[in-house]
């Protein structure tokens, strides 16, 4: 097992003949993405964004972290989308 200090490189190797790569990057050089499917399903990674709320730019920062995740979205699909915030039951009188 060797390890990589880019995705670029890992891939290269890869796409040599020497191996397979494991990363979390677009497949590059005519490889082809699979999924990687352990006892517990499918293995993936979080990715999070955080900001000081009294940021002079932190709205901008929402912004960009939104438009990050939209673009996400739609070039890897829906199942990498965020999960949808919890909704609390109210009840009714």
């Amino acid at each position: 097992m060797l390890e990589f200090g880019t995705p670029q490189v890992a891939q290269a190797v890869a796409a040599a003949g020497r191996g397979i790569a494991v990363v979390s990057d677009d497949p590059r050089f005519g490889l082809q993405r699979l999924d990687i499917i352990g006892k517990r399903g499918d293995l993936s990674i979080r990715l999070y964004a955080a900001w000081d709320r009294e940021h002079h730019a932190a709205v901008a920062i929402e912004a960009l972290a939104r438009r990050l995740s939209d673009y996400c979205v739609s070039r890897h699909g829906p199942q990498v989308a965020p999960p949808r915030p919890r909704t609390t039951a109210r009840s009714c009188r």
